[in-house]
């Protein structure tokens, strides 16, 4: 004949046993999911609360404690901003900038001044977008390829520059300024 005290007490000290270690005393991490619970008799603790009614399968008997709501999750940290990497190539002859962008770090035969282009380059003549490998030089066929933003830039030209010194004055000023 079992007695049922006593197979109650076993019950209990052992799921004691089987529960997580709570660290701190009845306190426990609450960001991954686990209920905030404590005791409601005074037979048990508030960190055996915790400990068995966090346990999975849980052991949680309504007349012993009594839980909280489950923490929300911590949501994600938000992504930074996107950086990119860029290369540029002054050809000073033609007016042009080539500007290569990528979202990571590679090389290019040809375009190899870190950086944007100089601000003076302030037109957008051209843009594609190619396919090459981050050293710049092996085939696709043999790596991971990424994609390579080339830009053509120029420089715009000053169609007549306005010194106001062949006009007449007015309100002080020869181009009407005030």
């Amino acid at each position: 004949m079992v007695n049922f005290g006593v197979y109650v007490l076993v019950t209990l000290c052992a799921s004691a046993l089987a529960a997580p270690l709570v660290k701190g005393g009845d306190r426990i991490d609450t960001s991954i999911g686990a209920r905030s619970c404590h005791s409601v008799s005074k037979s048990v603790s508030n960190r055996w609360c915790n400990a068995n009614c966090n346990h999975q399968p849980p052991n949680c008997p309504a007349s012993l404690c009594k839980c909280g709501a489950p923490a929300p999750p911590t949501p994600p940290a938000p992504p930074g901003p996107a950086t990119r990497f860029y290369l540029h190539a002054v050809d000073v002859t033609d007016h042009k900038c080539f500007e290569a962008s990528s979202s990571s770090k590679f090389a290019s035969k040809g375009i190899t001044d870190t950086g944007k282009c100089p601000a003076s380059y302030n037109t957008v003549d051209k843009t594609e977008t190619v396919e090459q490998c981050p050293d710049g030089v092996t085939s696709i066929k043999y790596c991971s390829p990424i994609n390579v933003t080339i830009a053509t830039k120029g420089q715009a030209l000053l169609t007549e520059v306005d010194d106001c010194t062949s006009k007449p004055l007015k309100d002080g000023c020869a181009c009407g300024h005030k």
